[in-house]
């Protein structure tokens, strides 16, 4: 038996964006990809906990 009053509160889910041709989001979101590919980073190795960084870089690239 519970002896207590609970309250819930609604859950608030980010907002849900449509990326439709020509709207706002589907052009900020096509900026900042341009942003990104124009400024690539070197991710390095984690070794035992470590960042390694070699210099040594490749083109990655996202899933198809």
């Amino acid at each position: 038996m519970f002896n207590g009053l609970f309250h819930i509160r609604k859950p608030d889910n980010e907002p849900v964006f449509g990326y439709a041709p020509g709207s706002k989001e589907r052009e900020e979101l096509k900026a900042r990809l341009r942003e990104m590919l124009d400024n690539p980073v070197e991710v390095p190795c984690i070794i035992d906990g470590c960042e390694v960084t070699t210099g040594d870089l490749e083109e990655m690239k996202t899933p198809e």
